[in-house]
């Protein structure tokens, strides 16, 4: 094991997603309040992402791509299409504030199920115009 943790804020990491499409690239999302809540690893360094995000903790990530990222946070989920720089809101019929703590992603059926916070579990297509995750089968 090697300690990567040099560049982070001293908050909790709730999740790490790797970019299916650069093995040196992945998220780390981030709880707390006053800081980034998603930091990007370059092969060498974080460096914090996450433009559009509320100032909330982050308590998932998933990689679709090296550019398609999915937060899910204290208030909902929300999208980037420019790999974790700026994100908008992706709710998709979701309760107004849900807390989601956990996204999974399935490749087969094309759909995101996000677990959340005594709201239950849910489930939408990917995103529109993004089939399937890089390197998932066909």
């Amino acid at each position: 094991w090697s300690d990567l943790s040099a560049g982070l804020p001293q908050r909790y990491i709730n999740d790490i997603a790797p970019d299916p499409a650069n093995p040196s690239r992945a998220l780390a999302a981030v709880g707390g309040f006053g800081t980034a809540h998603l930091w990007a690893w370059t092969g060498s360094a974080w460096e914090a992402r996450g433009a559009g995000l509320p100032n909330v903790p982050a308590n998932a990530v998933v990689m679709l791509s090296g550019t398609e990222v999915l937060v899910g946070n204290d208030v909902g989920i929300f999208h980037s299409r420019d790999g974790g720089g700026n994100f908008a809101p992706y709710m998709r019929g979701l309760p107004l504030g849900v807390v989601v703590t956990d996204l999974k992603v399935n490749p087969h059926t094309g759909t995101v199920t996000a677990g959340t916070y005594g709201r239950g579990v849910w489930q939408a297509p990917f995103p529109s115009g993004h089939q399937r995750p890089v390197g998932a089968p066909q």
